[in-house]
């Protein structure tokens, strides 16, 4: 019994003596300084957007629609779909000339399908704007 305790002892204490040389913080399979790098790029991103509005479908789907990657003049815009899995996939991107005034959904064409809307209007007191339009895929 004694030289059971005594060999768990050693394993143990050599086990304690391995070191981490990198000094890279690891959490079992995770690296938690890659997920704090991708964490803060991420925020990051949300907070470079000039618009976001989140477009819920039913309990699981929403769109996000996201203006990003300029001035008020001109940036790009993207429309991004979440499913019940909360994986993103981005089903629509382009480039915008002015800012993005509103988004929402709707069924103009009365074909039982959803289609979002992107308002974009000019920058200035031009009052142009243009409609941007994505027919949800069920």
């Amino acid at each position: 019994m004694k030289r059971l305790f005594y060999l768990l002892s050693v394993i143990c204490g050599l086990s304690a003596c391995t070191s981490n040389k990198d000094k890279t913080p690891v959490l079992g399979n995770f690296d938690s300084l890659a997920i704090a790098m991708d964490t803060t790029l991420q925020l990051g991103l949300e907070s470079s957007y000039e618009f976001h509005k989140t477009l819920n479908v039913n309990d699981t789907l929403v769109y996000d629609v996201v203006g990003f990657g300029g001035s008020a003049a001109k940036g790009e815009y993207a429309i991004l779909r979440r499913g019940a899995d909360n994986k993103t996939d981005t089903v629509q991107k382009g480039v915008r000339e002015g800012y993005i005034a509103e988004t929402f959904l709707a069924d103009s064409n009365s074909n039982g399908a959803q289609e979002i809307y992107v308002i974009v209007k000019a920058a200035g007191n031009s009052g142009m704007q243009k409609s941007i339009k994505y027919e949800l895929k069920q």
